[in-house]
């Protein structure tokens, strides 16, 4: 148990697991990343991750038994791998606001998202979007790790 409380706090983003689910071109890196939670990181993703992901699998074009499996996949992970479903708060969605304003690049989902993070306390935010940068880092205490080559 006190091993477990000692490891680093991350975040991750949606894209991580939709670049497994759908098969894009950095999977084998984003599961590589994905394997890590539980042994020698403690994952986290916020309810909004979880409503992205959700929410891709149900519009995906594939048939009903395809979704149904990516479903069960996604939350077989989630289970496996001890990851903790963190829900945004008033403090969060004022974090997403001072996240746009500090980089008016990143928008919508991708401030909420890295504002969980903040608000968690977490030491990092696993994503592979190219628009988060460093200036974030410094400002919100939180590191960026790029599952995708940069």
């Amino acid at each position: 148990m006190r091993k477990w409380k000692a490891l680093p706090l991350v975040h991750i983003d949606s894209s991580i697991f939709l670049e497994i689910l759908f098969k894009q071109g950095e999977k084998e890196r984003c599961e590589e990343w994905l394997s890590k939670m539980g042994r020698t990181h403690k994952g986290v993703i916020s309810t909004s991750v979880m409503g992205e992901i959700v929410k891709n699998i149900f519009y995906w074009e594939g048939d009903a038994e395809e979704r149904q499996i990516m479903h069960e996949w996604f939350f077989n992970e989630l289970k496996k791998l001890k990851i903790r479903i963190f829900s945004p708060d008033m403090d969060a969605l004022q974090k997403e606001s001072e996240i746009r304003c500090a980089d008016s690049r990143i928008q919508g989902m991708d401030a909420l998202h890295y504002a969980c993070a903040v608000r968690d306390g977490a030491q990092a935010f696993l994503c592979k979007d190219i628009d988060f940068n460093r200036s974030l880092e410094r400002a919100f205490g939180v590191k960026i790790i790029f599952a995708a080559k940069r």
